[in-house]
Order: structure tokens, then C-alpha cells, then sequence
């Protein structure tokens, strides 16, 4: 595969961190669902926004643990998360999915259905 390109700076990404874990979230209640996420235009201060982006994050839990691969553009700085396999490698219905939470220790999740 080649490299991922930052369209913006016209930079190749570099790979950062091989076997990144993260997770991925589900929502409690169809509040929290898709085209739910609060948007900063909606709000007239930051600080109120990320108050009601923090109550929503709380809405959600974890539902998927998947790894991949992170990279960064050298110029701009932004993060990307490639190469994920094609099934996450535990689900919340698993027995042992906390035990392989905790293992894998996610450093990121994603809470966008």
C-alpha cells in the first residue's frame, strides 16, 4: 500500500506507530446517535460547547477494540489511523473483553456511528 498523502500540505504521512489500539464506541440511547454530535457553530462560547461535548462523550461506551496504524503529517501535524483489519479483534460481547481492553490499553476512541 502506499503512503497516505495530507492533501492540504502536499506531504507523504510517516508512520508514527505500528499496532496503534483504539476503540470504538457505542452510544447508550438514541440521544448520542449518529448526527448527534454537538458542532461548535451551534454554541456562542468554546467553553460551552466542550461542557455539552463532554456530557455527550459520556453517553457513549465501549463497544469495539481494533488496531492499526498511526500516522502523522510531518508539516501539519494531523493523525491518521490506517490498515485496521477487516474485523475488530474483540467485542464487547466477547467474555474476555475487558481483560483484552485492558491488555491492549486503547490510547484513543472513536465515538461516531
Amino acid at each position: 500500500m502506499p503512503q497516505p498523502v495530507c492533501v492540504p500540505c502536499r506531504r507523504f504521512y510517516l508512520c508514527e506507530k505500528n499496532e496503534f489500539n483504539w476503540e470504538e464506541g457505542a452510544p447508550d440511547s438514541p440521544e448520542f446517535g449518529m448526527g448527534k454530535r454537538p458542532q461548535p457553530e451551534e454554541f456562542d462560547f468554546l467553553d460551552a460547547y466542550r461542557e455539552v461535548l463532554k456530557k455527550w462523550e459520556a453517553g457513549w461506551h465501549s463497544y469495539k477494540l481494533w488496531t492499526g496504524d498511526k500516522w502523522k503529517c510531518p508539516e501539519c501535524e494531523t493523525e491518521i489511523i490506517i490498515g485496521a483489519p477487516v474485523e475488530p479483534w474483540a467485542i464487547r460481547h466477547d467474555p474476555d473483553y475487558a481483560e483484552k481492553v485492558a491488555r491492549a490499553d486503547p490510547q484513543i476512541r472513536v465515538n461516531d456511528c
